[in-house]
């Protein structure tokens, strides 16, 4: 346990970045396509200068946190709302971000010949989506005929992956897809008591997996491999549920908790 210890909390908005300020968070992600949320980013002590600033709508948010050793981005997108809130002598800015709202909303209007590769044809629409595609998404495939997109590029992304048996998320600013119910490609993560484990997995009904709760683990990702170790279960899952809440000036909470799904 002695490389979880020393938070680490770095917030950007804008052109801002803060490190030493309070910042109290819960941010939830997922392997569904919907926007993920980092609902109620509380920042204290900003200069009332600076918090004009951090209240623009569509601003760029980033958010890592962790320990010492092992603090990562956890969440980016853009501000969706922000209000300055007042807690008896104390002050803040309370923010609202989704990763990837404004792509959620975007359309297409587009035609495809027959035989284009699905890789093509989700490149493409990552770009009228203001998307990048992650590095880890193995797209193979081809359409069989001509291909027409209207409407809303969400909607056309969907039906085109889920009948190639694909599933996609938006993380962190990419397209994320993967085959239907598999993990992304890469090294597992060790979820241990040894590696912040605090108590033993809760069973999912009919065995599908589990809901664990670690100390801080930023590694642990939607779509991630995750090796369990407890005294409970043990083996290789996948997260599709992820949910991290900290205060940097409290001792509780500074934890992340996690579905834990079998791989397909």
């Amino acid at each position: 346990m002695s490389q979880l210890f020393g938070r680490r909390v770095v917030l950007r908005v804008g052109d801002g970045e803060w490190r030493d300020l309070r910042v109290v968070f819960a941010v939830r992600r997922s392997v569904r396509k919907r926007p993920n949320l980092a609902r109620g980013i509380r920042v204290y002590g900003l200069a009332r200068d600076t918090i004009g600033a951090v209240m623009i709508k569509g601003a760029f948010v980033q958010l890592s946190a962790g320990y010492e050793d092992t603090a990562e981005v956890i969440f980016s997108g853009q501000l969706d709302r922000a209000q300055v809130i007042h807690e008896g002598a104390d002050m803040c800015v309370e923010i609202t971000a989704r990763d990837g709202g404004a792509a959620w909303q975007r359309t297409v209007s587009r035609t495809f010949g027959g035989s284009s590769t699905i890789r093509s044809v989700v490149n493409a629409l990552a770009v009228d989506m203001g998307l990048t595609v992650a590095p880890t998404a193995a797209i193979t495939g081809s359409t069989r005929r001509s291909v027409v997109m209207r409407g809303y590029a969400r909607d056309t992304l969907d039906i085109m992956l889920r009948s190639a048996g694909y599933e996609w998320s938006i993380q962190d600013g990419a397209l994320q897809v993967v085959r239907v119910g598999a993990a992304v490609a890469g090294t597992a993560v060790v979820l241990s008591p040894e590696t912040g484990l605090v108590s033993e997995p809760k069973a999912l009904e009919k065995g599908r997996g589990w809901v664990v709760e670690s100390l801080m683990q930023p590694k642990i990702r939607p779509g991630r491999v995750i090796l369990l170790r407890s005294g409970t279960a043990e083996g290789y899952y996948r997260a599709t549920i992820v949910e991290h809440e900290g205060d940097t000036h409290s001792p509780q909470p500074w934890t992340t908790r996690a579905e834990l799904r079998v791989i397909s």
